[in-house]
């Protein structure tokens, strides 16, 4: 209910079989992402839960990538770790969360500011 009522910029999903399950329960969840989806000033990032966009219809006709043990159920899945498409950003799994960490910062932030915290956090990619 604390989320119904509010707009954001960013919504982040951590993914995983629990959250997952816990965010199917509520049919409002579905209503709230289809919803900040039409807006135009809302940008959706997603991590790893993409089953939860699957049903609300955000996902149809887009790239996406996923869990490769959710892979089977989407049509336009691709094998790279990080997939940008429309407002959606989506990546594989906890291996990838670096990555996503940085390509949010990248597009928040711009892409020296992701360079300088990616040498701070000692990440190659």
């Amino acid at each position: 209910e604390v989320i119904m009522n509010n707009e954001f910029d960013l919504i982040c999903l951590a993914g995983g079989k629990p959250s997952t399950n816990n965010l199917k329960k509520w049919p409002e969840n579905s209503q709230t992402f289809t919803e900040s989806a039409k807006s135009r000033e809302i940008y959706i990032r997603i991590f790893a839960l993409p089953t939860i966009l699957k049903k609300a219809g955000i996902v149809k006709n887009r790239s996406i990538t996923c869990h490769p043990s959710v892979k089977p159920k989407f049509y336009a899945n691709i094998d790279d770790r990080v997939v940008i498409e429309w407002k959606l950003i989506t990546s594989q799994s906890p291996g990838t969360a670096m990555e996503l960490a940085l390509k949010l910062v990248e597009i928040h932030f711009g892409k020296v500011n992701a360079g300088v915290l990616a040498r701070i956090w000692a990440f190659k990619n």
